[in-house]
């Protein structure tokens, strides 16, 4: 919790707020914010570049732990240990704000627009900005987004934006814009409108890990563009890990395109399908990806062209490292081999080559990461002239809770856990599967065979799969 009370003052704008702390002197100059004090200058830069909204940014402390105390109990000890927070308005009148969880503090730009855009900026307990929030807000202009963009070169701890109700095409492309060059991995757009639903720009050459487009009424076709840059080899297919589509149109044809995006992406290990309408056609044919399936000519002739590629890159790559490296010992490595010669040291001019090749080659391999390919000899193997592929083996979340399947999709379940268990390959596969809400029986022999896989793929006596008892009655008009 931060106290602002007892320190120096500093107005801007239509307020006056006080910290506890001496700014740094390289925040502003003059009357000019820096981009580096997130608060003050984005309202102060997006009034200057002429935005017709008032901007609004409310300043946030994360909560670091839930307590595990008593409601009671927190309320008599927040009474005993309550602060004061005092926050100045430019007439002078003083307001006292009794500290909680968070402290707020709101940074703003009057204009003459009625129009407003609210921000709210979360703070680590070490005063470093970690997330930025749209909340609530019936336009986000494109110049705000721009003027984000201006300060993510000085919040390195930034991670994490969540957008929610409207947002335009020209801000979710100025999103897409800065996300190579920042340091977010998180996006969150859950509740969002977006016309035009080209939400896979913000994919390629990105750096997200978790992307939540929960309730986006996204359809089939939106899911296709979303799918086509998770496939092998584009980038985002080896930096996502976890996405949420839960609660939006997708039907069966989406669900193929789902699968055919996990028969060659190895990265993804959370999937979230919760709420939508698909069927058991769907249903089995993304559970079909984590059993054997037959690769096509075509897909086996890629996964060769992408590892001849592969290998050229990592070769040229050593070339480069290995004449840098080269260079340096000349210059001033072999002054020390020598005074290890002087001083009796056995050291030979072979062992000095293999130092250099094997470092050049771990440079490389930093430089490109880990080659991933699901098509290699290890997860694949031939019958009857047949290359098979073993499955998607890194999925290990999947989440197809109130859709429309039904007992063959639970059959299909079974069958995908008895054979991940017999391969036992690391990693596993799927170990949590949530399936609640569908058509289902009240009662069957698969659930508890399921829940057996299950708990066995985790180690734990905790059953990973949820079901209640509503989750296997017909749903209504069925």
């Amino acid at each position: 919790m931060e106290s602002y009370s007892k320190s120096k003052s500093r107005a801007f704008g239509s307020h006056r707020y006080v910290d506890h702390e001496e700014e740094e002197s390289d925040e502003s100059v003059g009357d000019k914010p820096k981009p580096k004090n997130f608060d003050i200058f984005v309202p102060w830069a997006c009034k200057a570049y002429g935005v017709e909204a008032d901007v609004i940014v409310t300043r946030t402390l994360q909560s670091a732990y839930k307590s595990a105390v008593s409601p009671k109990k927190q309320v008599q000890n927040k009474q005993q240990k309550k602060e004061k927070t005092h926050v100045t308005n430019e007439q002078g009148t003083g307001t006292d704000l009794s500290s909680s969880e968070n402290v707020q503090l709101t940074s703003s730009i009057k204009t003459e627009t009625d129009k407003v855009v609210k921000i709210e900026a979360v703070y680590d307990d070490r005063k470093r900005l970690v997330h930025v929030k749209f909340l609530n807000n019936k336009n986000i202009p494109r110049t705000i987004m721009q003027v984000v963009a201006l300060t993510l070169p000085y919040q390195k701890y930034l991670t994490s934006i969540t957008i929610n109700r409207v947002l335009c095409v020209e801000s979710l492309y100025e999103i897409s814009k800065f996300l190579p060059n920042s340091q977010i991995t998180e996006l969150c757009f859950d509740g969002t409108f977006l016309k035009e639903a080209n939400y896979h720009l913000l994919l390629p050459q990105s750096k997200l890990k978790h992307l939540s487009l929960a309730r986006c009424t996204i359809n089939d076709d939106v899911v296709k563009m979303i799918t086509d840059q998770l496939k092998e080899p584009y980038p985002a297919s080896k930096v996502l890990s976890a996405l949420n589509l839960s609660s939006n149109k997708i039907t069966d044809a989406g669900a193929n395109y789902i699968a055919d995006m996990l028969q060659s992406n190895r990265k993804l290990c959370y999937l979230n399908l919760a709420g939508n309408m698909i069927t058991d056609k769907g249903g089995v044919s993304i559970l079909n990806t984590f059993q054997k399936f037959p690769l096509q000519p075509q897909e086996l002739k890629e996964s060769r062209v992408r590892y001849v590629a592969h290998l050229k890159e990592k070769s040229s790559l050593v070339n480069k490292f290995l004449k840098e490296l080269q260079t340096a010992a000349l210059d001033g490595t072999k002054k020390k081999t020598l005074k290890k010669r002087l001083a009796g040291v056995h050291y030979s001019e072979t062992d000095f080559e293999i130092q250099i090749q094997d470092k050049a080659e771990y440079m490389a391999n930093q430089k490109l990461g880990f080659y991933s390919n699901p098509f290699s000899p290890e997860n694949t193997e031939v019958k009857g002239g047949v290359v098979y592929c073993l499955g998607n083996n890194t999925l290990f979340c999947l989440n197809l809770a109130y859709n429309n399947l039904g007992y063959i999709s639970l059959k299909k379940l079974v069958e995908v856990l008895k054979m991940q268990q017999r391969l036992n390959r690391t990693p596993r596969g799927l170990i949590r599967v949530v399936t609640e809400g569908n058509l289902m029986p009240v009662a069957c022999e698969e659930f508890v065979e399921i829940e057996r896989l299950l708990e066995s793929a985790i180690k734990t006596k905790i059953s990973p799969i949820k079901r209640r008892e509503t989750s296997v009655q017909q749903k209504p008009g069925k």
